[in-house]
């Protein structure tokens, strides 16, 4: 099976990039003779990481667009290209269309945004046909689930890889959050419950 990967963010940047690192990383393990292509939008990650390959595209947006549209073009048939975010997710079903292939939509942070043109243009994305659509989180399967068909969308819970070392932990707790203060993170509920 080949995977073409399209991602705007690093895994030394942003959750979507490490999501990807992480999620290729563990197919590679469990696949070995899977093949897959990671295209990203900043130089100073090209090349082999990890027993991965990683490309880069473009250092904006509209450049990235374009030359990850090009690339996958001259690139042999893949069976799948999955798209992280909503730009890349829009780069992958134009190379699925022309390339007669598989699309998939990883949603990160996917939200009714205040900005009402943004979730509009987030809205028109996620009803571009994908094959399917998976997100990280059930507020955000429940948004999904009123724009496209819930039969397409894949509920798949991220977290973060800890080692299995066990700790002796103090009685005195410490509390560490890492990730974007907003809604659908739950960090108010969480805030409300150790009040």
């Amino acid at each position: 099976m080949k995977v073409f990967n399209v991602v705007d963010s690093l895994p030394s940047r942003g959750g979507g990039g490490m999501y990807v690192k992480n999620l290729s990383l563990n197919l590679k393990k469990k696949y070995p003779e899977i093949d897959i292509i990671n295209v990203c939008s900043d130089k100073d990650f090209e090349g082999k990481k990890e027993d991965l390959l990683f490309i880069t595209k473009g250092k904006n947006t509209f450049t990235f667009f374009l030359k990850t549209i090009l690339f996958g073009l001259r690139k042999e048939k893949f069976d799948v290209y999955d798209g992280h975010g909503f730009i890349p997710g829009i780069i992958v079903k134009i190379l699925s269309i022309l390339k007669r292939s598989k699309s998939v939509l990883h949603v990160h942070g996917f939200s009714e945004d205040k900005n009402k043109l943004k979730f509009l243009i987030k809205k028109i994305i996620v009803k571009l046909n994908y094959n399917s659509i998976i997100c990280a989180s059930e507020y955000e399967y429940e948004i999904l689930s009123k724009i496209v068909n819930p039969n397409k969308i894949h509920l798949i819970k991220t977290g973060v890889e800890i080692g299995k070392k066990k700790e002796k932990i103090n009685k005195k707790r410490k509390i560490l959050y890492v990730g974007r203060l907003e809604k659908v993170k739950g960090f108010d509920i969480f805030m409300e419950a150790i009040r």
